[in-house]
């Protein structure tokens, strides 16, 4: 958009901006848009020069009580083209779900991290073969259906990076932070020692916040072989500890100590392809293994998602009921109508645990692909009730309001929406940013979430915000890298922030970071989009030059 365009649609965003008001203390906008434009409804009411905007500028001097025969009879529908999206009334629009601000938790049960144990005066190999242990008690334990609060596998991982760990090996310390990083109510910690012709592994369960620990010390001894005989039980009285009756755990783990060692040793979530080896052997290892089969899932992190499905539903005919393991399915192929036993699950699992997060995700998920906005927004908000404090919760209902507006806008400038959309984009761009904002709260290192953040206040018309919360998002995010900087390009053009220094700083530091690779050709394509063209040619041509 040019700076000409620019100028137009400056008057009917002074409109929007002034109705949004202050955003749970983060930013006046009013007085921002006084700041920056020096303007007032009732002068945007005298030089509004259509139909449009004079509808706008005196619903905002009026309060709201001007309105026209066009609007009150205007409606406007979901994607299904069926039901309306919304209906529309003499002075407002009815805002058609719970305010984010008035969403509260529901009773939903427990949320578990079972972290790996700690290595004291341990063989190196009891190391892999504790962590093993670990993520089986975490997968069994964590994934009843009456486990409300616990998060998808891949969490775990993401507070891992955060904390700058290289294993979950968490000190007393690090834990307590889990309540408000993961949204849990409980975590084990545990200890390895000795070898494996003699070891002991210990796990005790504690409440957050505070790590109040729950009942004595789960003690294994023996063997590594005795030991593995002993995780269902050990798995069984965890459970008990945390108030779930009837839990269903396998009789058996079906591994070797050298089998579950190997599964211990595998990164929990791959950045990169599993070698060829480790990738045949978790092949081999998930046909009895439901562990290998989730680990084996995440691990394929460029393969296509329709390739997996044959292993997932090896994994789900394995642990049908497991949470994590739906969670799993979801995460890496969605709820698509071609795996109908996966809905069929998913189905009769919600029935039994309508307040669990996992299965409110899946919903989410399902809803997404089947189209229906108004059943995904409902899921959404249960995630939220259900797991209040996790931050990915928020962060799902916050994608999930953003695409509600992105249904009305249509990637539409303001001058060319009607009344009735722009009053539903005034409702919907605060409640996006507040519920994203939420997530950063919850947890201030949660990069992606400070990514969210920085576009959401965009839309919002909190400038300075958003530019806050991008290099925030720039210092934390370490694997969304590409999103970031393509975020960064946009914001600093002019139809947003319109700041052509820090746009090319942003230029630079990305192309430098990705040392001039293929990605930094859509760098030098959105510059000469916003007119960079200089700075284009520069990176093209440094480009070029390590290319030969």
């Amino acid at each position: 958009m040019n700076r000409a365009n620019h100028r137009q649609v400056s008057p009917i965003l002074i409109s929007a901006l002034l109705i949004i008001g202050t955003l749970s203390g983060l930013e006046s906008i009013a007085q921002k848009v006084d700041r920056t434009w020096s303007a007032s409804p009732a002068v945007g009411l005298i030089s509004a020069q259509s139909e449009m905007e004079r509808v706008a500028f005196a619903r905002v001097f009026f309060n709201g009580s001007q309105r026209n025969s066009a609007v009150e009879s205007e409606g406007y529908f979901s994607r299904d083209s069926k039901k309306p999206l919304f209906t529309t009334g003499v002075q407002t629009i009815p805002w058609p779900w719970t305010p984010v601000d008035q969403l509260r938790p529901v009773k939903s049960g427990p949320g578990l991290l079972i972290a790996e144990p700690s290595v004291v005066k341990a063989d190196p190999k009891l190391a892999a073969f504790g962590a093993g242990c670990a993520r089986w008690l975490h997968l069994f334990v964590g994934g009843q259906g009456s486990m409300g609060q616990t998060p998808l596998w891949t969490s775990a991982d993401r507070v891992r990076q955060e904390l700058g760990r290289k294993d979950l090996r968490l000190t007393p310390e690090e834990a307590k932070k889990l309540d408000h990083m993961l949204g849990i109510s409980h975590v084990a910690l545990g200890t390895v020692t000795g070898s494996e012709k003699q070891a002991t592994l210990t796990y005790r369960v504690h409440s957050l916040p505070g790590l109040q620990p729950v009942g004595t010390p789960i003690l294994l001894s023996g063997s590594a072989e005795q030991i593995v005989l002993a995780l269902p039980s050990a798995a069984r009285e965890m459970a008990k500890r945390l108030e779930v009756s009837s839990a269903s755990v396998p009789d058996r783990v079906d591994l070797r100590p050298d089998e579950l060692g190997a599964l211990g040793g595998v990164p929990r979530v791959p950045r990169q392809e599993l070698t060829p080896a480790m990738r045949q052997q978790l092949t081999l290892l998930s046909q009895r293994s439901p562990l290998a089969g989730l680990l084996l899932a995440h691990g394929s992190p460029n393969t296509d998602p329709s390739s997996l499905i044959p292993l997932l539903k090896t994994l789900l005919e394995q642990a049908p009921e497991n949470t994590l393991v739906l969670g799993t399915i979801g995460y890496k192929v969605g709820i698509p109508s071609a795996f109908p036993d996966l809905r069929a699950q998913l189905d009769r699992s919600r029935q039994k645990h309508p307040n669990n997060y996992l299965l409110s995700l899946c919903e989410v998920w399902r809803q997404r692909m089947d189209e229906n906005p108004e059943k995904e927004h409902q899921a959404a908000e249960r995630g939220v009730q259900s797991a209040y404090h996790n931050p990915e919760a928020w962060l799902t209902l916050g994608w999930t309001i953003n695409e509600e507006a992105d249904q009305v806008r249509k990637k539409r400038y303001f001058p060319k929406l009607n009344p009735v959309e722009v009053e539903f984009l005034e409702r919907v761009y605060p409640q996006w940013l507040k519920a994203v904002y939420r997530s950063v709260t919850l947890d201030p290192l949660y990069g992606k979430g400070w990514l969210r953040v920085s576009t959401a206040a965009c839309f919002a018309g909190a400038e300075e915000l958003a530019e806050r919360a991008f290099w925030k998002a720039v210092r934390l995010e370490k694997e969304e890298r590409d999103a970031i900087w393509s975020w960064g390009l946009q914001m600093y053009q002019p139809k947003w922030l319109d700041d052509p220094v820090k746009l090319e700083a942003v230029a630079r530091q990305a192309a430098e970071e990705f040392n001039y690779d293929e990605r930094t050709r859509y760098i030098i394509s959105a510059l000469k989009e916003s007119g960079n063209d200089a700075l284009a040619e520069e990176l093209s041509r440094k480009t070029g030059s390590i290319s030969r």
